[in-house]
């Protein structure tokens, strides 16, 4: 007896797969929520929708401009990343031209690198423009124990014989007071600073009466230059002495105690390039005392060496604009770092 037919087998019930939300279904929901966002925009302003994807680029544009302008580079980097995203997020729901599939994936794939390169060239903008500021005013409400640091620069012929800070003063040197200011009531301990100057530095001295303060120039040249006359008979070596320098000094501070500074005076001169060779370079017909010689090291900056009371070699009294500070120091224990680049004023 044959048994009874079933039929075709009954399929097993599969199971509902869901795929995972990938890139572009992010992309398109943006694009979705922009696009709500628009128009509801549009009827609550009463614009024409079309007229608000051009609203979107000049208000992101013109926004994080004007934060830059305000201080607030960290929201201007925003700015520059949201323009990223709406960008890409357009490119990539862009439904192109029928009939058309290499031409559109190659408008597409070209606005969305377009879109990245603009946003990375603004936030590279964004951060020259910062130097070294804070990227937000608002880390000045956590960064209690800071270092105030102010300058004065004074550019007038002083008097022969005047001393300041116990360096004889020139005709050529321009003052530059240098005020590192603790307002806190704790101890500033183990300040180590580095200050540059944006022109050369012939001498460097303390003003206040700290303890445990030093100077040493940053590449830590210890060396004397001398020259030799081969002309004469006998040769003669004449010592050469340091007149300035461009690499900046290191300054040491033990402490700095609550509410007081540590004052430094720096002499800055400018230095004639015409009147400088470099050593082993010096035409045969040149006085010892009518030059300078130049040692550079790369990176750097330079050091000048001349005869003691040659002033041929020297510009007019320069006047800063700029002095980098950077360094470390310590609170209660904590250690902090500066870097910043002050205005002379």
């Amino acid at each position: 007896m044959a048994a009874p037919s079933t039929g075709s087998p009954i399929p097993k019930p599969s199971k509902e797969v869901t795929a995972p939300k990938n890139v572009l279904s992010m992309l398109h929901s943006v694009v979705q929520q922009i696009q709500r966002f628009n128009s509801w925009l549009a009827q609550w302003s009463h614009i024409p929708v079309q007229w608000l994807p051009k609203f979107e680029v000049i208000g992101l544009v013109g926004g994080g401009a004007t934060l830059i302008q305000l201080g607030e580079y960290a929201l201007a980097v925003g700015c520059w990343l949201i323009l990223a995203i709406i960008w890409v997020s357009k490119a990539f729901a862009w439904k192109g031209e029928w009939g058309r599939p290499r031409r559109n994936t190659f408008l597409k794939v070209s606005n969305v690198i377009l879109a990245l390169v603009t946003c990375i060239v603004l936030i590279t903008w964004t951060n020259i423009k910062r130097q070294d500021d804070y990227w937000t005013a608002l880390q000045k409400l956590w960064t209690h124990y800071r270092l105030n640091i102010f300058t004065v620069a004074t550019n007038k012929e002083y008097a022969p014989g005047t001393v300041i800070g116990g360096i004889v003063w020139r005709p050529v040197y321009t003052e530059l007071d240098l005020i590192v200011n603790n307002p806190t009531d704790g101890n500033y301990d183990d300040v180590n600073i580095l200050v540059r100057p944006d022109y050369p530095v012939a001498k460097i001295a303390q003003l206040s009466n700290l303890s445990d303060v030093s100077f040493e120039d940053r590449m830590g040249v210890t060396a004397r230059m001398t020259i030799e006359d081969l002309s004469a008979t006998p040769t003669v070596a004449a010592p050469f002495d340091l007149i300035a320098t461009t690499v900046g000094y290191r300054v040491h501070c033990g402490r700095i105690p609550p509410n007081s500074s540590l004052r430094l005076v720096m002499a800055l001169v400018d230095i004639k390039k015409s009147n400088v060779f470099r050593p082993g370079y010096v035409p045969n017909n040149a006085l010892l005392s009518d030059f300078a010689l130049e040692q550079t090291y790369t990176p750097g900056g330079s050091y000048w060496y001349a005869m003691e009371g040659a002033y041929q070699f020297y510009a007019p009294r320069p006047t800063p604009s700029t002095v980098s500070i950077e360094g470390s120091y310590s609170t209660k224990d904590q250690p902090h770092t500066v870097k910043t680049k002050v205005p002379v004023k």
